[in-house]
Order: structure tokens, then sequence, then C-alpha cells
């Protein structure tokens, strides 16, 4: 069960928030499947904003949990000869708020305290 804490940011963002309209709800189906698996939910330090990640070797995954989040994806060499390539997809700030707000009732529990987590940490920092 999610732990019940300040709820402010959902009646101050409207929670649940509409977004993503220009894709099919499987497609948001289908992202919080793989951020539930793949995905990495932070704070932001530098720009004191949440963020989601996605790291992988599948440059198709990438590449489309990119187009999902409206941005280009990135890479990153292989550690050693023996390594695969990295592609990567982060998104910051507004655009991992909405996505967060999608999401959420998709993700299982411990991401869920997660993600209420930092979108309180946003309401004390805003």
């Amino acid at each position: 069960m999610v732990a019940k804490k300040s709820n402010g940011w959902r009646r101050r963002l409207g929670f649940p928030r509409p977004g993503l309209t220009d894709f099919s709800r499987d497609s948001v189906d289908w992202l919080a499947g793989i951020l539930e698996g793949e995905g990495s939910f932070q704070w932001k330090k530098s720009t004191a904003a949440p963020e989601i990640a996605l790291k992988m070797t599948d440059l198709d995954i990438v590449a489309r949990v990119a187009r999902i989040f409206g941005i280009k994806f990135g890479t990153e060499p292989p550690a050693s000869e023996r390594h695969k390539q990295t592609f990567t997809a982060r998104v910051t700030g507004k655009e991992a708020l909405a996505l967060m707000f999608n999401i959420f009732p998709l993700m299982g529990e411990r991401r869920r305290m997660k993600i209420e987590s930092l979108l309180t940490r946003w309401e004390h920092a805003t």
C-alpha cells in the first residue's frame, strides 16, 4: 500500500493530470511497464526537479521511449570492448511530472512511493 503523505501536489496540480494525448493508452501502458522494470525516478540536483531516466542496450526500446517522452535519445560508449553500447532517454521537470501523473496508477508499490516522494519534494521546492 502506498504511504499516505502530503497530497498538496495532487490538489495543486490536479491529479490525475491529463497528458500524453498524442499517444494511445497502449503506449502509456507499455511505457509504464518499461519504466517499472528498467526506469529510474530521481531528483536531479542541478535543476532541482524530478527526472525519469532510462538506460539500456536495446536501441529500439530506448528510441520508442524517447518518442513518447518527446525527446531525442543519447548514446554512451561501451565501458570496455566486452560491453555493448548503451542508449539513454531522460526527461526532467514539468515533462517528467506529467509522465509521472499518467503512469502513477500503473506502477508497482515501490515506484508509486518513489514518485510520491519526488512530487512531494517538488511541491516543497517550488
